[in-house]
């Protein structure tokens, strides 16, 4: 029995290289529309090779290959344990009727040969019997057609050229050379990781890096001893730094899972990385019209973080 195991969106970014990731289930959220006066900056990229290929295909068959293997074990595993869990309350109920009126039968039917008559003939109780022995053998078989999941073709529902702001900041002279500063940022984001990530195995947590998943609103997975969950937000600082960005997605887990949500801030100074400061139960407030990210004043943000914990 083939059935379409979903129709959860999932998002599959690809780069002009054929890079391909999953971008998670709203990936777009940190993304803006081009500005009108935009739009000629980017018309070279219409004219190259590479964007006149069949993606269409090559999506398809990337989502082939990684969101509907993933998916479907996720979804077999899930329906597999309400199926048994249906089978057995199924099996129970039709077996305990088939025991009750094939004792019935068995009763009437020496009262019949008594000459006592009850207050059901016997022929009876042996229909419902074989009534209630038909049905559970029906509703089995439902059941063993339902555990035939299977994949559909997936279909894709749209697509998007994502132009990255350094294309566009590099277009207009606005940015001369940013390689330096990104190295800069990069080197500072992974010291301010690996201080968190000490932190967390000095609590006895489990820390898991999952900051390549885009979307999820965290850079850190740790998991406790007891397997309680908490989501960690790194941010590296440089010292003397007097503002902290959030995105959408992280405000938002941030306010969905308030007690297990951590905002993790480490200072770096001379190369070296402090001890975070970890933010959590924090009202980050409601984001501006059209908001994709907010600033914050970082010395107040410090006043509220204590210890990692």
């Amino acid at each position: 029995q083939e059935q379409l195991i979903s129709n959860r969106l999932q998002f599959i970014e690809i780069d002009k290289f054929k890079n391909v990731s999953v971008g998670g289930s709203a990936p777009y959220l940190d993304y803006r529309p081009l500005l009108t006066e935009e739009i000629p900056l980017i018309e070279s990229i219409f004219k190259e090779d590479w964007i006149a290929e069949d993606w269409e295909q090559f999506v398809t068959n990337q989502a082939l290959e990684k969101l509907v293997p993933a998916h479907l074990k996720e979804v077999k595993s899930e329906r597999l344990l309400k199926i048994d869990k249906a089978r057995n309350e199924i099996k129970a109920r039709l077996q305990f009727e088939i025991n009750f009126w094939s004792m019935r039968f068995e009763e009437l039917k020496m009262q019949e040969s008594a000459n006592k008559r009850g207050r059901i003939p016997s022929k009876i109780a042996m229909e419902r019997a074989e009534l209630a022995v038909n049905r559970l053998g029906n509703r089995m078989a439902d059941l063993d057609a339902e555990m035939d999941i299977k994949a559909k073709l997936p279909i894709i529902k749209g697509g998007a050229l994502i132009v990255p702001i350094g294309f566009i900041n590099q277009s207009i002279g606005k940015t001369k050379d940013s390689s330096i500063d990104a190295a800069a940022r990069k080197k500072i984001e992974l010291l301010a990781m690996q201080a968190v990530m000490n932190a967390e195995k000095e609590l006895g947590r489990t820390p898991k890096d999952v900051s390549s998943t885009k979307g999820i609103g965290y850079d850190i997975e740790s998991t406790d001893i007891e397997g309680n969950l908490f989501f960690i937000e790194v941010k590296g600082r440089i010292e003397g730094s007097d503002s902290v960005t959030l995105t959408y997605n992280e405000r938002q887990c941030a306010k969905n899972s308030p007690d297990k949500f951590r905002l993790a801030i480490s200072i770096v100074k001379d190369g070296i990385a402090s001890k975070p400061k970890y933010v959590s139960n924090v009202d980050y407030g409601t984001p501006g019209f059209a908001s994709e990210s907010e600033n914050y004043n970082l010395p107040q943000i410090l006043s509220k973080g204590l210890e990692p914990h």
